[in-house]
């Protein structure tokens, strides 16, 4: 049977690293979408956080998937019912036929034991049900723990099954039953059940040594690690308990029994709780999500401990090296995966070992090449016990007088190529991160042009200027294309210009900032000053601040988001760098950290607030991919407000030119309109919500406001774009109104509607500029008429795009200009179409 297993969950394994499996019923059958997406990203998120990899198991058009993609958690969620509940029996039915199927426990613990995952967690397991001695209904959640030794982290089973019966099964079953600082067996909702445990652990290294003892021993059986509701939760736990015993009562009152006790349990306690027992569900399932991947990381730790081993990775993946000995004709290859140390002096003991027997028994034969380790190690180390157990005596003798020399020589010979493997490796990475015209001539370049720029810039010696339209480097592949800013040495991740268009600033994933100065975009030069962010910092988002003299940056670090204010990046170059064209350096008039806690920011926007009272100051939002967006002053770093979407996950957000509206393109349909009210004294007094755009279908990729703040453009999945006039009495409950629906002109490969990422509306308002992947196009506002179109604009994704807020000169001609980033390292810089041309 063929196993999809995620390659990020394969080189977990293959590193003995933590892993968690995770089943997917809940996720199709537990709870409506978009709830169930959202819990499901939570859930693998707090086994991330926790040190372990998460493992969602589900079987996807017939086929087993251990470890699912973002869209494939999403086919699940939206599907839904659709996806067969599929327990162990179904497995091959569901398989056979092509299906698609939701593990429940026992599918879930089978595959997981099939690629090696030693810890699986769930809500809480089935059980024996009430009347069980009369209709035999039990679990196959139990049987399954009788004969797969895979650990379940567990809340227990739910009061409405029968737990003592449940707990006599699983003894017959021989599963080790334990319960996590308690000594009573937990009933999900209730830490309280009445039965007591036969064993109580109280650490994470506690439940590893159980599960890698069970191993050891090959028991072949499961281990249940049954934990206790949380403290915080435990009020309104106890509250859906008092429903389930109400519902029990009813259900002996009606004389329900069998299987149709549990659909009318779920529902009846739904009613008497009013819903709150889902989110407590989803409490106790996120608790024991965190405690399986601490298991997981100690239960790792433990293995690697008991190998004595080191892992070099990610220095070494493989290394393959010959060793010869000329004196009996003998040639042996090594093979060493994941460099662990303890596997290469098993490898070598194992060597030394083989090659005494074999000079003992065949003297006069030369041996061809014989792969001695590959991993695991373990059964070539029986292997190597058994071919030699003829000449143990002089394999003894021989390796007395020989383990020294040669152990020093060959593994002083194995350490030496391990770094070198290293240094090769990265070697080879650097080449392959080097664009094809770094090498060759493009396509659409003349063969004697040598692009020198990229390897001139890996040995260090950074150009004051950049060549930005050298005639004979580079031919233009759109008429509309007029330059390229060159120097990213990584994908530029996003773009800004200024209030005055003169200055352009970049943010690349190299760590760094980049302020052009623009005096004419047919310039071969540019002036350029460069900011190199804090250790770690990944930059996502950049907004001007204050006109053009100073640049707030947001960027991604190990703990979270953070926000820098660099001031006087406009300053006059000092002597020395007016020399080298370069800008003088800024300085950090204030940042924040953890923003948005763990979560990244998607995107920054910047507007001046002139609307009523406002003085003119800068106003920044930073949108994080979670739900909250934040508002602060550009000048001082305050945070002026917080407002949250609600509507699980953000994409993007916009604030109108003059500050005062602020819209969030979210996972739904529907898009939130905010408005900044100012004081008479020009500060913010509140971010209130007021309004709601509807009409759209399916989920908002990206919006735009209007120049006149008094418009909204909008793209939508449902493959359509929508303007709407937000210039209405919202305060007497009229609602927004759209103005135009125009349907998305383009299309994939295969006829279908392609969905735009970024879209920019020009300062004249005539011509909306969006992406797709890496195509640019231009449409017109008023018609939606496809102005023109420049495929493969950058060599890969397009990361940004922002209109210069007024024209700038073009060979000394004034024109409107589009900045565009990409991964591809560069900024491109676009005229706009004439309106009415196609």
């Amino acid at each position: 049977m063929s196993i999809a297993v995620a390659p990020e969950v394969a080189a977990a394994l293959a590193r003995g690293g933590a892993v968690v499996a995770l089943e997917s019923t809940i996720i199709c059958h537990g709870m409506p979408y978009p709830k169930n997406l959202q819990t499901a990203v939570e859930v693998e998120a707090v086994v991330r956080d926790s040190g372990a990899i998460p493992a969602t198991i589900a079987i996807l058009d017939g086929v087993p998937h251990v470890g699912l993609s973002s869209e494939q958690l999403k086919r699940l969620a939206i599907s839904g019912r659709q996806f067969q509940k599929t327990a162990r029996r179904d497995i091959a039915h569901v398989v056979a036929s092509g299906g698609n199927g939701a593990t429940t426990v026992s599918a879930t613990m089978f595959f997981a034991h099939k690629v090696g995952i030693p810890i699986f967690v769930t809500g809480a397991i089935g059980g024996v049900h009430r009347h069980g001695e009369q209709t035999m209904d039990i679990s196959s959640d139990l049987t399954e723990l009788g004969k797969t030794p895979v650990a379940v982290i567990s809340a227990g089973v739910k009061s409405i099954l029968d737990i003592p019966r449940t707990l006599e099964y699983l003894e017959t079953q021989g599963v080790t039953v334990a319960a996590y600082r308690t000594n009573e067996f937990p009933a999900f909702f209730t830490e309280i059940s009445g039965c007591q445990v036969p064993c109580r652990v109280d650490s994470p290294e506690e439940c590893a040594k159980i599960i890698h003892a069970n191993k050891n021993l090959d028991l072949c059986s499961g281990i249940l690690i049954a934990v206790p509701i949380p403290t915080q939760d435990a009020a309104s736990g106890n509250l859906i308990e008092s429903a389930i015993q109400k519902s029990l009562k009813e259900a002996e009152e009606k004389r329900i029994i069998g299987n149709a006790i549990t659909p009318f349990m779920l529902e009846r306690v739904k009613e008497l709780t009013g819903g709150s027992s889902l989110e407590a569900n989803i409490a106790l399932v996120k608790n024991n999500a965190r405690l399986g991947a601490e298991i997981a990381v100690a239960l790792s730790n433990l293995q690697k401990k008991g190998k004595n081993s080191k892992l070099l990775s990610p220095l070494l993946q493989e290394l393959h090296f010959t060793v010869d000995f000329p004196s009996c004709g003998s040639k042996y290859t090594l093979i060493i995966l994941n460099g662990e140390i303890g596997i290469v002096e098993q490898c070598l003991r194992a060597l030394v070992k083989d090659f005494a027997g074999r000079h003992g028994r065949q003297q006069q034969q030369q041996q061809q090449p014989t792969p001695i380790c590959h991993r695991p190690p373990a059964p070539i180390h029986h292997r190597q016990q058994q071919q030699a157990t003829t000449p143990v005596e002089m394999a003894a003798s021989l390796v007395s007088s020989l383990t020294l020399p040669l152990i020093s020589a060959v593994l002083g010979g194995a350490i030496a190529l391990v770094f070198l493997a290293g240094y090769l490796r990265r070697k080879r990475a650097a080449i392959a991160h080097i664009p094809p015209s770094a090498t060759s001539a493009a396509p659409d370049q003349p063969k004697h042009v040598r692009p020198s720029n990229q390897a001139q810039h890996r040995k260090g010696h950074p150009r004051p200027h950049h060549n930005a339209a050298d005639k004979d480097a580079a031919k233009k592949h759109h008429h509309l294309d007029v330059n390229t800013l060159r120097g990213h040495t990584d994908s530029v991740t996003a773009l800004h210009f200024s209030n005055d268009g003169a200055n352009l600033s970049t943010v690349c994933a190299d760590g760094a900032v980049r302020i052009f100065r623009i005096d004419d975009t047919s310039s071969k030069s540019f002036k350029i000053l460069r900011i190199n962010l804090p250790a770690g910092a990944h930059p996502t988002g950049v907004a001007f601040s204050e006109g053009s003299s100073s640049v707030v940056v947001a960027a991604q670090a190990l703990l979270g988001s953070s926000l820098y204010m660099y001031a006087d990046v406009s300053a006059p170059p000092t002597a020395q760098n007016k020399q080298q064209g370069k800008l003088s350096p800024p300085e950090i008039k204030w940042s924040h950290q953890k923003i948005h806690g763990k979560e990244s920011v998607l995107n920054l926007a910047a507007a001046h607030a002139t609307h009523g009272p406002g003085d003119g100051s800068t106003i920044i939002i930073s949108c994080s991919e979670a739900t909250d967006i934040k508002v602060w002053h550009g000048k001082s770093g305050k945070e002026l407000g917080t407002v949250d979407t609600n509507q699980l996950k953000n994409n993007m957000a916009d604030i109108s030119p003059n500050g005062r509206f602020i819209a969030a393109a979210a996972f739904t349909a529907d898009v939130k309109v905010w408005e900044i009210v100012y004081s008479k004294d020009s500060s913010v007094k509140e971010v209130n919500k007021v309004m709601q755009l509807k009409g759209h279908k399916s989920a908002v990729t990206c919006l735009c406001f209007a120049p006149n703040s008094e418009q909204i453009i909008t793209a939508s999945k449902d493959g359509s774009i929508r303007v709407w006039n937000i210039n209405v009495r919202y305060h007497l409950d009229e609602d927004p109104k759209t103005l135009r629906v125009l349907p998305i002109p383009l299309h994939d490969s295969k006829g279908s509607v392609c969905q735009y990422d970024h879209m920019s509306i020009s300062p004249d308002g005539k011509v909306l500029a969006v992406t797709s992947e890496s195509t640019l196009q231009w449409l017109c506002v008023e018609t939606g008429a496809v102005l023109d179109t420049a495929e493969k604009a950058h060599e890969g994704h397009i990361t940004g795009i922002a209109w210069a807020p007024r024209k700038i000169p073009n060979g000394g001609v004034p024109a409107f200009i589009l900045g565009t980033a990409g991964v591809d390292k560069k900024v491109k810089l676009w005229l706009a179409p004439q309106v009415g041309s196609t």
